[in-house]
């Protein structure tokens, strides 16, 4: 078998690297995305880990990324504007980097509808938290996604991702014709995910 395995998706295969890689237990995240640490016991080993290796906010941490192989990378979204922000980093890193670092979202405020949270993973996010989950079990699922390895692919272009995003960002309340568009264009965009 050797250090690497064969992941057959469909039509693609992708080859990855069965080793550990030296920063799988790196996790680097965006303050932010800490709500909810105060409330935890100081000796809990994972959270000391996180808490050590955050940066100030999302653009900090992109800033602050000069590799990755498999480390997980944890932003905020505080609003619905921050979801085509963060999408548009999780799809740079996952070009660049490919499919082992985890690139997880968590929803610090109630601020992401359904089309969000499916354009956040078609940007290449491999888990969207949301913001009802404690911070507990947030760790939880950081852990839970170690040794795991993203095989979805992604949109061929930014531009192509960016194209799906256009129509469904408006909110609010609209006059009944510019609502039917709008929710025709929310379902033709749901179809396009499957």
């Amino acid at each position: 078998n050797g250090p690497f395995s064969i992941i057959s998706n469909g039509e693609q295969e992708t080859t990855v690297e069965s080793t550990t890689a030296i920063d799988e237990a790196n996790i680097l995240i965006a303050a932010p995305a800490l709500l909810g640490s105060d409330q935890l016991v100081n000796n809990l080993t994972i959270a000391e880990t996180v808490m050590a290796n955050s940066v100030r906010d999302n653009n900090s941490l992109m800033e602050s990324i000069t590799h990755l192989d498999a480390a997980t990378v944890v932003f905020s979204c505080n609003t619905p504007n921050d979801a085509r922000d963060v999408a548009i980093m999780c799809y740079e890193l996952r070009s660049k980097y490919g499919g082992r670092p985890k690139l997880i979202i968590r929803e610090v405020r109630p601020c992401l509808r359904y089309s969000d949270t499916r354009f956040l993973l078609r940007g290449g996010a491999n888990l969207v938290v949301p913001h009802t989950v404690s911070f507990t079990d947030f760790l939880d699922q950081i852990d839970a996604l170690q040794g795991q390895v993203m095989i979805r692919s992604l949109p061929t272009s930014l531009n192509d991702m960016l194209e799906s995003w256009s129509g469904v960002s408006q909110r609010g309340y609209f006059a009944p014709p510019e609502f039917v568009r709008h929710a025709q264009l929310a379902l033709d965009a749901s179809r396009q995910d499957d």
